[in-house]
């Protein structure tokens, strides 16, 4: 979501956060915990949550925009559940926020006019229709693609976003066709653990499963296929479980809100109870200026955190490739 009319505002930004400044680049919200869906591997609609209303989710927009932020992300459970959602995207888009929405899709075809002025739909597809359906759930599969056609007809700029688990390794070359066939992007990754028992048992990766899969997705990148991963994150977890400790850069580059107003660093806390829990009574702007940095934190398969870190703890190598991408019109890291 960087182009030409922000990319100098924004290099500027990441200059002074290697001096040291704080600026919340990235924002992440969960804009609810609630599902129409009941995935197996998700914990997160156990998590039980209030919701902030419009007026002060619209605060919060302000706020950080003042801070510096340049991009939000709406995520869930399932963001299309809030009828306020096309609200706030709108305001983002007054105040020239670069925004995205994870989703299931299911929800596209009523919800696609709310969401028109959005620019960028991470859309969750985790193998063919028999697979998808097993892991989201009966008519699943045709429900998110029937998403899938709305957004490319509306041409809404497409990530398809995979869980990479012990039933769908099998199938990744399915869902780089269907990303082919849509002419967009299609991302992997491990499922990581909320702190629930739910995701505990959903946990079910061989890790010969994970080396296999990384190095047929580094194959497949490597002749042009249309896969978002960048090769150092795809050499990451081949070494699954073991996580690479890189400096990680929450607070200092990005944070999450969770429904209920508070600040924490990753979506990794979100289900941590007392933990972070001075956003709503002092305003987000103090409420982020007193959240602790996570430099100790051991390390995470999450792949836009882990693409973050890469990219800010190899600056030299990152920058030439970022020039690169842009150079040749791609928003997608190599």
């Amino acid at each position: 979501m960087i182009d030409y009319k922000n990319i100098f505002r924004i290099a500027n930004k990441i200059l002074k956060i290697y001096w040291g400044y704080n600026i919340p680049l990235k924002v992440t919200q969960y804009v609810t915990y609630k599902c129409n869906l009941n995935c197996g591997f998700c914990g997160r609609t156990s998590i039980k949550s209030e919701e902030l209303t419009t007026a002060q989710i619209m605060r919060c927009i302000k706020e950080f925009k003042n801070l510096g932020t340049e991009f939000w992300g709406f995520n869930g459970g399932e963001p299309l559940l809030r009828e306020d959602l096309g609200v706030l995207i709108n305001l983002c888009r007054k105040l020239d926020i670069r925004t995205s929405v994870s989703t299931n899709g299911t929800l596209l075809p009523e919800r696609i006019n709310d969401i028109k002025e959005i620019d960028l739909v991470l859309l969750s597809i985790d193998g063919p229709e028999k697979i998808h359906d097993e892991i989201r759930g009966k008519n699943t599969f045709k429900k998110t693609l029937m998403g899938l056609e709305m957004l490319k007809r509306k041409s809404k700029r497409v990530l398809i976003v995979t869980v990479l688990n012990k039933e769908n390794i099998p199938y990744l070359n399915d869902i780089i066709k269907i990303s082919e066939y849509y002419n967009c992007f299609c991302e992997f990754q491990p499922i990581f653990m909320h702190r629930s028992d739910k995701e505990k048992k959903a946990n079910r990766f061989i890790p010969d499963q994970m080396k296999d899969a990384a190095e047929y997705l580094l194959k497949e990148k490597k002749i042009g296929r249309p896969i978002a991963n960048s090769y150092p994150y795809l050499n990451i977890i081949k070494k699954y479980p073991y996580s690479k400790k890189l400096i990680c850069w929450a607070k200092s580059f990005f944070c999450v809100i969770t429904p209920d107003g508070f600040v924490n660093p990753c979506c990794i806390t979100l289900s941590d109870e007392n933990l972070y829990k001075s956003g709503l009574r002092i305003g987000w702007k103090n409420a982020y200026s007193e959240l602790p940095h996570n430099k100790v934190c051991e390390g995470c398969f999450i792949f836009c955190y882990c693409e973050y870190n890469l990219i800010l703890n190899h600056p030299f190598s990152s920058s030439l490739r970022l020039v690169e991408n842009f150079l040749k019109k791609t928003w997608i890291s190599r």
